[in-house]
């Protein structure tokens, strides 16, 4: 009896807290994974560093910063990111344009843009936002996607990866360029059409 009401409680409890993180929209595998990389992160910054515990303090101010912001954005709904998308994108492509123009130099390549409040990297939001744009595009088309839709969206790829390897960023190009693919892929492309472009 006693078991049977621990069973009954401990099922009840992880119920409560399944149904807590899914009203919060917070994934437990995604979330431990990446306190998982996290924890090794710091690990390997220690090391690299000689040891300097001021160096991983400021990287877990960073760390806890960029978690607020990640819990923000979960709270918005899905429809508000869908609408959003393509002004975002646009946004990123001007921003993009702008530290071509008049970005700041910083160890032999021009990927800052100082706004004198902040100085950022616009090529990091465009890891999010070129996804976004494309899943904003395909959404409504029929799958598998028609061939125009194809040019489309790899224009939409191509734009912004080309921006970001001209500042010369070739490392956040790729990871753009995959991130646009993959979605390219998922909305019904084969893999051989879209390895025949990549390599074409």
């Amino acid at each position: 009896m006693r078991t049977s009401s621990a069973q009954f409680f401990e099922s009840d409890y992880q119920s409560k807290t399944s149904r807590f993180l899914q009203m919060l929209h917070i994934d437990p595998v995604l979330l431990a994974s990446l306190l998982l990389l996290m924890v090794a992160g710091l690990g390997i910054l220690y090391s690299a560093s000689d040891g300097s515990v001021e160096i991983v303090q400021r990287q877990i101010i960073r760390l806890a910063l960029a978690f607020a912001v990640m819990f923000f954005v979960a709270q918005i709904p899905q429809h508000q990111l869908y609408i959003w998308a393509p002004w975002f994108f646009a946004l990123g492509i001007i921003l993009l344009v702008l530290v071509l123009l008049a970005g700041d130099v910083g160890k032999g390549a021009q990927r800052w843009l100082n706004l004198y409040v902040i100085r950022f990297q616009p090529s990091e939001m465009m890891k999010l936002v070129t996804p976004m744009m494309l899943a904003w595009y395909l959404c409504e088309k029929p799958f598998p996607p028609k061939f125009t839709s194809l040019v489309i969206s790899l224009l939409l790829v191509v734009l912004p990866t080309a921006l970001i390897a001209k500042q010369p960023d070739l490392g956040t190009a790729l990871l753009v360029a995959a991130a646009g693919f993959f979605v390219v892929f998922f909305g019904g492309i084969r893999w051989r059409f879209l390895f025949g472009t990549l390599f074409t």
